[in-house]
């Protein structure tokens, strides 16, 4: 998926969106999901695909859905994928 020219995909009950870049994956969650809860998929150097569920504020900010929920490291999804 990484290698593809949509690496990143949100998915959520049948309005999936396929995605070029991080800051796309970005903007996009901030300014069409937000108060939304919706998974982030990718595929790891690996080959190992991983979903990463996240809830998006009204503000906009992104915030993993599970565990601390702690904001979501773009740049940590960014060096696994590529």
């Amino acid at each position: 998926m990484c290698n593809s020219k949509y690496p990143f995909k949100i998915k959520t009950f049948g309005k999936d969106r396929h995605l070029s870049s991080i800051d796309e994956l970005k903007n996009t969650l901030s300014s069409e999901f937000a108060g939304r809860h919706v998974s982030i998929v990718f595929r790891l150097q690996s080959g190992v695909t991983r979903v990463v569920y996240v809830s998006v504020e009204q503000t906009g900010e992104v915030r993993e859905s599970y565990g601390d929920e702690r904001p979501v490291d773009f740049n940590d999804i960014a060096e696994q994928c590529f």
